[in-house]
């Protein structure tokens, strides 16, 4: 009995960085049809790398997503006014 295993598919594949004067420290993110992998890198001092932290995550560990945001009108005008 031959079984075939379903490998994993790459969907979708995308980096980013927090900084954008530390081009070096990009977080790669991986979606497959199977998981989400995450890549990213340790640092010291929040600039020099040593080392790096991958995580793949399967789509049965995740439960829910959850993305919020706020605008504080008030801190937005004054930084601009000043």
């Amino acid at each position: 009995m031959n079984q075939s295993i379903p490998s994993k598919k790459l969907i979708y594949s995308d980096f980013c960085r927090l900084i954008i004067f530390f081009f070096w420290l990009t977080t790669h993110f991986e979606i497959t049809n199977k998981s989400l992998l995450i890549k990213s890198k340790y640092t010291i001092f929040g600039f020099l790398p040593i080392g790096h932290h991958s995580e793949n995550i399967s789509y049965r560990s995740i439960s829910s997503v959850k993305s919020s945001s706020k605008i504080h009108i008030f801190r937005l005008l004054s930084e601009h006014i000043q």
